[in-house]
C-alpha cells in the first residue's frame, strides 16, 4: 500500500497505527438549548490561515488495518455511553443506532430535461436540481412518455397521454424493504429502498443465500423499463446503513448511507463493524484504505459512499468515512461528505466553597471530507478539514473554479459543573453564549484556507443559500430579512457589496431568469412567522438587490420550503407550482412577469378521500399540454392552459 502523509498541500498515507481520537461524550445538557451527542475535542490543529479556529488543517487519516478500525470504534462505542460533566456515577444510555428503513437527510432532485426550469425549451420538466447535469432521485420522475410513481411499497408505471393517461404495470417492491426514491435514465430505473435485514447477494432468481449480518442496508432494485408495461429486473445491489443520499451523473449511480454499528464490536471479525457493499452476486467489504476517520466522531457509524454503472448494475468503486455524515454536496468533480458536530473544550477544575467546578466551552464544529471522483466511477479519498459552525443544508456548499464555498452558522456556550463530592451531587450553571454569526468560507481544492467573510449578521441565523458563478446569496433572519450579496470572484479576498432588509425570509432561492432570483419564504411580523410568501428579487445587479415584487399566498406551511424537488419551476410554460399545507389538499401555480408581478394561475383543489387528513408530499410536472400532480395516493391531471381537471386516477 502506497505511504504518505496530508500536510496542506497533499494527501499522503503514513504507515502504523494512529491514535484514536480521545474524550468523553455528553448526551444531554438539560441547561442548554441544544439536542444531540457532544464530544469532548483534543486541542485543535493550527488553523490553515484565516482567524485561528475557523479551519484546521487535520490530516487526512486513512485506515491502515481493520485493527486501526476496531481500535477507533471501540473508543466511541464507550465514549457514546459516557456521562456529560466528568462524573462517572451515572451513565446516560447510548440512543437507538438503528434508524430504520428509509431515513434519508439530504433531500435530492434529477438529470435535467428542463435542468434550468424551462430554459431548455424540453416539453416536459424534470426535478428541480442543485448542479446541472446532476440528477438526484424523487418519488416521482418522467421521461417525457412515462410517469414512474412510488406508491404504497410499489412501483407504478403510468403512459402520461393526458385524458387517456392509464396504467401500464405495477410492481411490488417490499421484498426489499421500504422504497424511498427513483432515478429513470436510459430505459432503467433504479428503485432506492431501505431496511433493517439480512444483506444477501443476489444471483438473477428468486433464491438468495448466504446471509451474511442482519443491519441497516441500502438496496437498489435496478429495472429495465424498455417495456413499460413489464419491467423486468435486472440486479439488486446494496450496502451497509440507512439511506442518506444518492446522485446520478454520466450514467454513474453514486449512493451514500449512513451505517450504525448496531451489533457488538468482536475484534476478530471485520463483519461486525465494517461496510458491505453488494453488487449483484458478488459482495466485498470495504478495505482499509477505503476508509478515512474522522478527527471527531461521538458515535460507531459510518458514511458509505459506492459507485455503480447505472446500465448493469456492477460496482465501480467505493469508499467510506468512519464519523458519518450529516449533509452532502456533490460537484461534477467532486463529492463532499460533511459532519456536524458538538464539541467541548474542558477547563482546569478548581474549588469554590464546597464545589468542584470545571468549566466548559461547547460549539459546533463542521468536518468535511472530499472525495474525488472520475471519469470511470472512481472515488478517491482526496482531503479533509475541520471548521467551526454548522452548515444549514446541500445548498451551503458550492463549488465553483476547483474551490468549496461554504456557509456557516457558529454559535458558542458556555456552563459549568458544580459537583459536591461529600453529598454525591452534581449541578449546572450557564455561564454565557457568545453572540451567533454567521460566515462564508472559501477553501482550496486542498481544503485549506483561502479566504473568508466573518461576523455576519450577529445573533441572526441563516435560512437559505445560493451561490450563481461568482455570486452566493445568503438569507438570515430574526427581525427581518437580510438578503447578502456577496462577492466571491477573488477566492482570497470575498466581501459583501448589498444587503436588503425587508420583512420575513426566505428558505429557498432560485435563479429563476437572467437578472431574476426567486425567493420562497415566510412573511414575519417582529420575528413571528406568519404566510408563505414568494418574492422576485432583481439581481440585474448582484450587488445591488432590491425586491421586485412579493405575494402572500396564505399558507401556513408548504413543502416547497424545504424541499426544493417539491418546487416546479419553468420559465418557457411561467410556471411556478408547490403544494400547500399538510393538511390540505392544495396545489397553487403562480405564474410571474415584471409588468404584472406574481400572478395566481390556478389554485387546483386535488381530490381526496373524506377520511383522508394528512398528504404527506406533492409533486407537480408537466409533459406538453397537461400537468399532473401526484399526493402519494393519486395521479391527477389538468390542463396546462386554463388548469380545468381531465383525470383523476387513484394509485391506492
Amino acid at each position: 500500500m502506497e505511504e504518505a502523509l496530508f500536510d496542506t498541500t497533499q494527501v499522503t498515507r503514513s504507515p502504523g497505527k494512529l491514535a484514536a481520537p480521545g474524550g468523553r461524550v455528553m448526551l444531554a445538557l438539560a441547561l442548554i438549548v441544544l439536542s444531540g451527542v457532544f464530544t469532548a475535542c483534543a486541542k485543535p490543529a493550527d488553523p490553515v490561515g484565516g482567524d485561528a479556529g475557523v479551519v484546521r488543517g487535520n490530516e487526512l487519516r486513512v485506515a491502515t488495518s481493520y485493527d486501526e478500525l476496531y481500535e477507533a470504534l471501540h473508543e466511541a462505542e464507550y465514549d457514546a455511553y459516557a456521562y456529560a460533566g466528568g462524573s462517572s456515577r451515572e451513565v446516560a444510555p447510548m440512543e437507538d443506532a438503528v434508524s430504520g428503513s428509509g431515513v434519508f437527510a439530504d433531500s435530492a432532485q434529477a438529470p435535467t430535461a428542463s435542468a434550468d426550469s424551462g430554459a431548455s425549451g424540453m416539453d416536459y420538466s424534470a426535478t428541480n436540481v442543485q448542479v446541472e447535469g446532476i440528477d438526484e432521485a424523487d418519488i416521482i420522475k418522467t421521461d417525457g412518455e412515462n410517469i414512474y410513481v412510488l406508491a404504497n411499497d410499489e412501483l407504478v408505471i403510468y403512459a402520461a397521454q393526458g385524458s387517456d393517461t392509464h396504467e401500464l404495470s405495477r410492481t411490488p417492491l417490499t421484498s426489499l424493504g421500504y422504497p424511498n426514491e427513483l432515478f429513470v435514465a436510459d430505459d432503467r430505473v433504479a428503485v432506492i429502498t431501505g431496511s433493517y435485514s439480512s444483506i444477501m447477494p443476489f444471483d438473477g432468481t428468486d433464491e438468495q443465500a448466504g446471509i451474511l449480518l442482519e443491519q441497516s442496508n441500502t438496496s437498489v432494485i435496478l429495472f429495465d423499463v424498455s417495456d413499460p408495461a413489464q419491467p423486468q429486473q435486472k440486479t439488486v445491489l446494496a450496502q451497509s446503513g440507512s439511506y442518506s443520499a444518492s446522485r446520478l451523473q454520466n450514467g454513474v449511480l453514486y449512493l451514500i448511507s449512513d451505517y450504525w454499528i448496531a451489533s457488538e464490536l468482536d475484534p476478530d471479525d471485520p463483519a461486525t463493524f465494517v461496510p458491505l457493499i453488494v453488487s449483484g452476486s458478488e459482495l466485498t467489504r470495504l478495505a482499509p484504505d477505503d476508509i478515512c476517520i474522522l478527527p471527531q466522531f461521538s458515535a460507531p457509524h459510518y458514511a458509505v459512499a459506492a459507485s455503480y454503472d447505472f446500465a448493469t448494475g456492477e460496482k465501480l468503486d467505493a469508499a467510506s468515512v468512519l464519523g458519518g455524515a450529516s449533509t452532502v454536496y456533490m460537484s461534477p468533480d467532486n463529492l463532499y461528505v460533511t459532519d456536524s458536530q458538538y464539541t467541548r473544550e474542558e477547563g482546569e477544575p478548581y474549588t469554590d466553597s464546597v464545589y468542584t467546578v470545571v468549566e466548559y466551552t461547547e460549539k459546533q464544529t463542521t468536518q468535511i471530507v472530499r472525495l474525488a471522483l472520475d471519469d470511470a466511477g472512481g472515488l478517491t479519498l482526496a482531503a479533509q478539514a475541520t471548521l467551526d459552525g454548522r452548515l444549514l443544508n446541500q445548498f451551503s456548499l458550492d463549488e465553483y473554479e476547483g474551490n468549496l464555498r461554504l456557509a456557516l452558522t457558529r454559535e458558542e456556550y458556555q456552563y459549568r459543573t458544580l459537583t459536591d463530592e461529600s453529598h454525591d451531587v452534581e449541578s449546572y450553571q450557564y455561564i454565557d453564549q457568545e453572540p451567533v454569526t454567521n460566515s462564508l468560507i472559501v477553501l482550496s481544492p486542498e481544503l485549506t484556507w483561502l479566504g473568508g467573510i466573518e461576523g455576519l449578521a450577529e445573533d441572526e441565523r441563516i435560512y437559505s443559500v445560493r451561490f450563481t458563478g461568482p455570486v452566493g446569496y445568503m438569507v438570515t433572519f430574526r427581525q427581518v430579512d437580510p438578503l447578502f450579496s456577496l462577492d466571491l470572484s477573488d477566492p482570497t479576498q470575498p466581501r459583501v457589496q448589498g444587503e436588503l432588509k425587508i420583512p420575513g425570509f426566505s428558505t429557498y432561492l432560485h435563479p429563476f431568469s437572467e437578472g431574476r432570483l426567486l425567493g420562497i419564504g415566510y412573511n414575519a411580523d417582529e420575528g413571528v412567522m406568519e404566510d408563505v410568501k414568494l418574492s422576485m428579487y432583481d439581481i440585474s445587479d448582484p450587488y445591488d438587490v432590491s425586491e421586485l415584487f412579493a405575494e402572500s399566498t396564505g399558507l401556513s406551511y408548504s413543502d416547497a420550503l424545504y424541499d426544493h424537488r417539491a418546487v416546479l419551476v419553468d420559465r418557457g410554460q411561467n410556471l411556478i407550482g408547490f403544494g400547500g399545507d399538510w393538511s390540505s389538499n392544495q396545489y397553487l401555480v403562480y405564474g410571474y412577469d415584471d409588468e404584472a408581478g406574481f400572478v395566481q394561475r390556478a389554485h387546483l383543489e386535488l381530490v381526496t378521500d373524506g377520511d383522508e387528513y394528512w398528504i404527506s408530499s406533492r409533486r407537480g410536472l408537466f409533459i406538453g399540454e397537461n400537468l399532473y400532480v401526484y399526493t402519494g395516493t393519486r395521479l391527477e391531471v389538468f390542463n396546462l392552459t386554463n388548469f380545468e381537471r381531465i383525470l383523476t386516477l387513484t394509485i391506492f
